[in-house]
């Protein structure tokens, strides 16, 4: 350092950059031929998904058509696009667009292509061949790795021409999906794409759209997922509750998306951000037409809730965003009052304890789904987003513990004994299993005029009536041999039609259960169906089942001496007692 302080000011200068350029450098970061060979092999999901990569390719390449051959052992792809060309020329191009992998397209040169590097998910697949121009290129990297065979000179082919043996051969489950997964991933591609003879791939432009706007073609449906295509390839789908709608999109304009083209890159698409906007305000528009929301509807209204935008809280509040434990809906604001004895939520849906403490009305409570919907864990959180989202707070309900609601409930059932049974409730047993022969075999000839098969094993449809004891249920079966009516029920049919009439619904309600619901008493859609068909036969005569159930308990009624006065109605005469006798 003293030398150099003894040195002119710029000659010193002159010093220090010549040490820093002796001692720094610009160098550049390279990739292991390790890593390019796992990437290779990485990006083959399905054989589907590379037979569509190869398709792509011909798009970027100019392709007026693609052809496509797939059997059990192979696949080919032949196109009439620009392919190599010919000569050092077209060596060179080989040279920096096949034997290079990511090699940036440059504008206006490709429809779809970022990086050329989806060429690797057939590689992935099986022994290929490629031929274009006078060059034939051959692939085996599971026997060669990174290295493949180059022939040159050969007789000249237009476009590119791909020969495919499959490293493993397809079953024939594997064949029929295959086929399936191509079909549906180049749906849309405008390119005429030819799969084994036949064209898969339909014409935007020539296609009914619901709405089209310069990014995007859109149809749309009610229920089930809202479909993405890529200017026409496939390249994933959404749940309903995202965007709050179902259908298809296909992009105009191409997507941002990631190397394997299964998703956008979301953050700096802005043809799909456009997309977005436009599917939400669909969506928005078409709820409000809504008479009844579906599931898929409530879980977009909620995320719309805590988005905090005014307009949604405003709108939302007024919708039925919130489910109870027996499955019924209410607006959001019932979380704001009317549960005067606090709110809780229940393990499940249609949980009997639940079920149970929300009818008597020992606390109003949830179903978990609701819960779900709002992508909460608990009722303290789920109340914590909503005064966020709300501008003036939301009022809250007292919470409540469910298991110390539900302490003094019990689940318990158990088929009683004869002997343990009332007079009028052996009464109504009794009619009951009177009637019990032609009220399930006409149960049978509803169900099996919906296609239904109904019966045991060994043909019979009769179900005995059984006298039961629960707390929480009204009726159980063993959907075989019998189904056990809660005494409440059986005591109260000697109260009229109208509680015979009651009772005959509970026995459809379990005649529609396909399972023992002893244990579980969930209900799905195909019960609710099975159950509305059952109820609007015209198989099953109601009105003739509650008369003559009626009449039965009247005439048993009279033969034990028991004192009666008639009530008549149109239908009938039934007794009932005028006073409750010692038993």
């Amino acid at each position: 350092m003293a030398e150099e302080k003894s040195l002119p000011r710029i000659v010193t200068s002159i010093f220090r950059r010549i040490t820093i350029d002796l001692n720094s450098s610009t160098r550049q970061f390279t990739i292991n031929p390790a890593l390019l060979f796992d990437v290779i092999k990485a990006q083959a999901g399905t054989l589907g998904k590379a037979i569509s990569e190869g398709i792509a390719n011909s798009l970027d390449a100019g392709a007026t058509k693609c052809v496509v051959t797939l059997t059990p052992t192979s696949f080919s792809i032949v196109d009439d696009g620009r392919g190599f060309g010919e000569g050092e020329e077209g060596f060179e191009q080989l040279k920096n667009f096949f034997e290079c992998f990511g090699a940036p397209h440059v504008a206006g040169d490709a429809v779809l292509g970022r990086y050329r590097i989806g060429r690797g998910q057939m590689f992935s697949a099986g022994v290929s061949k490629w031929r274009t121009g006078t060059f034939q290129m051959s692939v085996d990297i599971q026997h060669k790795g990174l290295d493949y065979e180059l022939e040159k000179n050969l007789p000249s082919v237009p476009g590119c021409h791909i020969e495919t043996t499959l490293y493993e051969p397809l079953s024939a489950y594997q064949f029929t999906q295959a086929i399936r997964e191509v079909e549906q991933l180049v749906e849309f591609v405008g390119m005429p794409v030819i799969l084994n003879g036949k064209r898969i791939s339909k014409d935007p432009d020539k296609q009914k759209w619901d709405l089209v706007t310069p990014e995007a073609y859109f149809n749309f449906r009610e229920s089930g997922a809202m479909t993405l295509f890529n200017l026409g390839f496939l390249v994933r789908s959404y749940p309903h509750h995202q965007f709050g709608t179902a259908g298809v999109c296909v992009s105009r304009v191409r997507l941002d998306v990631n190397f394997a083209r299964n998703d956008v890159l979301v953050s700096k698409c802005a043809v799909f951000k456009k997309i977005a906007k436009e599917l939400e305000q669909h969506a928005g528009r078409e709820v409000k037409k809504k008479k009844s929301l579906t599931n898929e509807d409530r879980e977009f209204l909620a995320m719309q809730v805590l988005s905090g935008q005014p307009a949604q809280v405003y709108e939302a509040q007024k919708l039925k965003l919130v489910t109870d434990v027996m499955g019924r809906h209410y607006p959001l604001s019932k979380l704001s009052y009317g549960a005067p004895y606090g709110i809780t939520v229940a393990p499940s849906l249609h949980d009997r304890l639940g079920e149970m403490a929300h009818s008597q009305g020992l606390a109003f409570v949830l179903a978990p789904v609701t819960l779900e919907r709002f992508n909460v864990g608990s009722l303290e959180e789920l109340y914590a987003k909503l005064n966020k989202a709300y501008r003036h707070g939301f009022s809250e309900q007292t919470i409540v513990d469910f298991d110390k609601v539900t302490a003094t409930l019990s689940t318990s059932h158990r088929i009683l004994q004869h002997k343990e049974l009332s007079a009028e409730e052996r009464i109504s047993l009794r009619a009951l299993n009177d009637v019990a022969h032609w009220l399930w075999s006409q149960f049978r000839d509803a169900h099996e005029n919906n296609g239904i098969e109904f019966g045991d094993s060994e043909g019979s449809c009769v179900r005995l009536f059984e006298a039961g004891e629960a707390h929480t249920l009204e009726a159980w079966t063993d959907a075989a041999k019998w189904v056990a009516i809660e005494r409440r029920l059986l005591k109260q049919m000697h109260g009229g039609l109208d509680d015979i009439f009651y009772v005959l619904m509970v026995i459809a309600h379990e005649a529609a259960h396909d399972s023992a619901d002893t244990e579980s008493h969930d209900h799905d859609a195909e019960f609710f169906s099975r159950f509305h068909d059952l109820v609007t036969s015209a198989s099953v005569r109601w009105g003739h089942f509650a008369t003559r159930i009626a009449d039965r308990i009247a005439k048993l009624n009279a033969e034990e001496g028991r004192k009666v006065k008639l009530t008549l109605t149109k239908a009938t005469a039934y007794a009932q007692p005028e006073t409750s006798p010692a038993e």
